[in-house]
């Protein structure tokens, strides 16, 4: 049957419409020089390398006492078309096509070459052990191939089923191919596989006793209990099984490893193309030989890209988040083709010829990332006017970490308290500095004297002076002199940059020499900048000092994005409103988002705040999301507001709000001050432990006991 005019075959791929075929031409071979060639990396270089290692060792003898089974490093395998396990066999050793087929004859190359073990299965015969310690069409396919992770759960035992049940053939396809060693047995035939069983469960007792803290049980799958106990495993080795329901074998959290050749570490070289920032690079020597180039230079492999590090707050990304339905998009982002392009749980992977030797990246827009997302859950997203506000005030403090001072109660004060045309004395500010909020203004200074804001000695403690340093070098306030003009008698504002020996009159235009006003400290002070703007800065403070802090500790910091306010549109599921914070982390195979409101030390979290938060945060699709709703306050929560967020938790069912005041953003550590007064869980490199810590804090306090002694 031709697949391309099936209707339902149709249909099954073009649900998988995010995955497709990468290559002008959709065919596994494409004919050249007159014969059929491979267009994706195939065996052919293995087998090319095994062959030549081979001719450089003896050659088998057949007449010294050893048999070509125990000889033999590479077997292949064959049975009758009618025998009843004819599946389950191609299923576990592989076989090759026809070479009328495919024009390719892989095992003629491995019988003239390789000296392999022929071995015709009979239905009437148990199937030989020897056969598992031997390489095969199946295990060449992952031969010199590693693991990125160890699959979780057991990797290896025993698939039982039926070899006519073509779930049961599926699922046991499935576990070999995410990592597991494991065998099939089915009680219909248990005879036949007996000396698989045996030598198999003795390799699995021998894997055991190198292990420490095993319990030397073995894992079985099986969609049922009567097959499993059909085949009588001794109960202290098989207690229990694992229960498959249809074909959801990897419902365990299961997640298959990514098997890869070779890794290299590169070093890029970064320019700007089409007004972005675009990194290139020269790939290194291929991990496999190119024999024949004629032949094979049309194959294509993934090159894998991960760790391409760039800062939080650097406007444009490398970064792109497992969510394989968005790679046509981030194929166009990076490469500018929909098709080669595929989101990988580190990074991304690019299918290109195996002859290629430099490849170039563009980099990601991170409000045209952010913006995706956001359509993923139905929303539509913009910049809003305090998100600008939020990014220049980031960027005038020098970055995300520059933020840090905003983490010294007293400098919020210092910026708050004076308007744009307000001057004020050193002693003023070094004064606001060294004191606290309005509310408590005499914290002990020492809690921020090991906080560093910029570069100095390891043995000196910061101090107010170095404080108002900083500020003064990131232009948030600008020195000059207050002078009254003689002949107006009007007091007027001179910049540092203006000043000189004979001064203007702003008001009258008198020119006056100003050097008999100066006293002892005539220098004054006014903001400068965004900080200027009697706006508030719209609110961006609490913004930049939570994002900073998040960026400080989530554990996968060049993973993510950091955004500032968006403005979002009414969405199916949720009403038009603001978040002044949007973050992504990946977390393993999932994205952790977060939206949130930022409040200063006054402002409130009100219950309108809750609802949109917390319904912005539903509309993101559970399949591939953990969201999370983040509230943050330069000062104290009330109790009103935290009976809030609590009630809003307890209706959704899971931990997912995050509550942060001035005892967790100052500190370096979240919850450096609050973990000496509560019992709780301190640590934190995620999203979620936030929200675990939250709960413990906030809606189920438990105070440390006093000690004793």
């Amino acid at each position: 049957m031709n697949v391309n005019a099936d209707e339902e075959s149709k249909a099954f791929v073009k649900s998988f419409d995010f995955l497709p075929w990468p290559l002008d031409e959709e065919a596994l071979f494409t004919i050249k020089f007159g014969r059929l060639s491979p267009t994706l990396l195939d065996v052919s270089h293995t087998l090319n390398a095994m062959a030549e290692e081979r001719r450089q060792i003896t050659h088998y003898d057949p007449k010294e006492d050893i048999s070509l089974e125990q000889y033999a490093e590479f077997a292949l395998v064959h049975w009758d078309k009618d025998d009843p396990l004819k599946d389950m066999l191609l299923a576990s050793f592989g076989a090759y096509p026809d070479p009328n087929e495919i024009h390719r004859d892989y095992e003629g190359f491995i019988r003239a070459n390789l000296l392999p073990f022929c071995y015709t299965a009979r239905k009437d015969q148990p199937i030989l052990a020897s056969l598992l310690s031997k390489e095969t069409p199946s295990s060449l396919t992952d031969q010199n191939l590693t693991w990125d992770r160890v699959p979780g759960g057991a990797t290896i035992g025993f698939y039982v089923g039926s070899a006519q049940n073509f779930d049961d053939l599926v699922n046991f396809w499935n576990l070999r191919a995410s990592g597991v060693n494991v065998i099939f047995l089915d009680p219909d035939h248990a005879d036949r596989l007996a000396l698989l069983r045996d030598n198999f469960t003795e390799h699995i007792a021998q894997v055991q006793s190198r292990v420490r803290e095993t319990d030397r049980t073995i894992a079985v799958w099986s969609q049922s209990q009567d097959a499993t106990m059909r085949l009588k495993f001794a109960h202290d080795l098989v207690p229990y099984f694992n229960q498959v329901e249809g074909l959801n074998i990897l419902s365990d959290n299961r997640l298959p490893p990514l098997h890869y050749i070779a890794e290299r570490r590169l070093l890029g070289v970064l320019s700007e193309h089409f007004g972005k920032p675009t990194i290139a690079f020269q790939l290194p020597e291929k991990p496999f030989p190119i024999e024949d180039p004629l032949d094979l230079n049309d194959q294509h492999f993934v090159v894998s890209i991960s760790r391409i590090t760039t800062m939080s707050d650097d406007p444009h990304t490398f970064w792109t988040p497992f969510l394989p339905e968005m790679n046509r998009w981030i194929g166009r982002q990076l490469r500018m083709d929909s098709k080669e392009v595929r989101a990988e749980l580190d990074g991304f992977g690019i299918i290109c010829p195996i002859t290629e030797e430099h490849l170039h990246i563009y980099s990601i827009q991170k409000l045209e990332l952010t913006k995706r997302l956001f359509e993923i859950a139905g929303i539509s997203a913009q910049s809003s006017h305090p998100g600008r506000i939020a990014t220049r005030l980031i960027s005038q403090l020098g970055g995300l970490q520059g933020c840090r001072v905003l983490k010294l109660a007293g400098v919020r004060r210092l910026i708050k308290e004076h308007g744009a045309l307000q001057e004020f004395g050193w002693a003023k500010a070094i004064g606001t500095i060294a004191s606290g909020t309005e509310e408590v203004p005499q914290p002990n200074f020492s809690e921020y004297e090991d906080l560093y804001i910029e570069t100095r000695s390891m043995t000196s403690k910061l101090t107010p002076v170095d404080v108002f340093h900083y500020l003064l070098s990131k232009g948030v306030f600008r020195p000059g002199l207050t002078l009254k003009c003689p002949m107006c008698e009007l007091a007027f504002w001179v910049q540092l940059d203006d000043v000189s020996t004979q001064a203007e009159c702003a008001y009258c235009g008198n020119r006056f020499n100003c050097t008999r006003q100066l006293g002892k400290d005539p220098w004054q002070y006014r903001k400068s900048g965004l900080f200027g703007l009697d706006n508030n800065q719209e609110g961006s403070v609490p913004v930049a000092l939570t994002l900073q802090q998040l960026d400080t500790h989530l554990h996968r910091s060049s993973s993510n994005l950091l955004i500032t306010n968006l403005k979002l549109a009414k969405g199916p599921k949720s009403p038009e409103c603001e978040t002044d914070l949007f973050v992504a982390v990946q977390e393993h195979d999932r994205v952790s988002i977060a939206v949130g409101e930022c409040k200063d030390a006054k402002g409130e979290i009100t219950a309108e705040d809750v609802r949109n938060m917390m319904a912005v945060a539903d509309a993101f699709p559970r399949d591939h999301f953990d969201s999370f709703v983040i509230f943050a306050k330069t000062g104290a929560f009330t109790q009103a507001e935290v009976d809030r967020c609590k009630q809003t938790q307890l209706a959704s069912g899971r931990s997912r709000v995050i509550m942060l005041s001035d005892r967790e953003l100052e500190p370096y550590f979240f919850y450096e001050r609050a973990g000496k007064e509560f019992e709780m869980d301190t640590t934190v490199i995620s999203l979620d432990n936030l929200a675990h810590s939250t709960s413990q804090l906030y809606f189920y306090p438990k105070p440390k006991m006093p000690a004793h002694g």
